[in-house]
């Protein structure tokens, strides 16, 4: 059981200001910050943390400007995405609606025993008032802290 992952999943790789693109919930980004900050504040033992984008690089609307995808244009992406292949997933961690509704359109083909928690996005939360951050920032570290201590029972 060692070797256990928790992954967070976000939508799409977005652009830097160079035109280069961030890592998955990169701790350089706000997002990635917010979520690093969380994280380093938890109690983990026995789980690692993995992050990756459910499509390698950023969606384009109609009028060249980046946007988010939907869950139809995640659909193929996340069929095909490499979480499952992966037995050291503990739980996995997926951020947006249409990540959400992506995971629901492939249950009928794609069944597995790995738990999905299903947040809002981490720049959602930092819109919010303090008060609504530090309810979804509780809620995502008890999705979190239960799944490491599930690893842990299991060793």
């Amino acid at each position: 059981m060692i070797g256990q992952k928790i992954l967070f999943l976000g939508l799409c790789a977005k652009k830097t200001a160079d035109g280069g693109l961030h890592a998955p919930l990169a701790p350089t980004s706000r997002s990635g910050s917010f979520l690093a900050s969380l994280l380093e504040e938890l109690p983990l033992g026995e789980i690692a943390i993995a992050r990756d984008n459910i499509i390698p690089g950023p969606v384009f609307g109609q009028n060249g400007i980046e946007r988010n995808p939907t869950w139809a244009e995640l659909l193929p992406w996340l069929r095909d995405h490499w979480l499952w292949r992966d037995d050291t997933l503990a739980a996995i961690v997926a951020f947006g609606a249409e990540a959400k509704r992506a995971f629901a359109a492939l249950a009928a083909e794609r069944s597995s025993d790995t738990p999905v928690y299903f947040f809002h996005h981490p720049s959602y939360a930092l819109r919010q008032p303090k008060s609504r951050r530090a309810e979804y920032a509780r809620k995502l570290s008890q999705a979190i802290v239960g799944t490491d201590a599930s690893v842990a029972a299991q060793l």
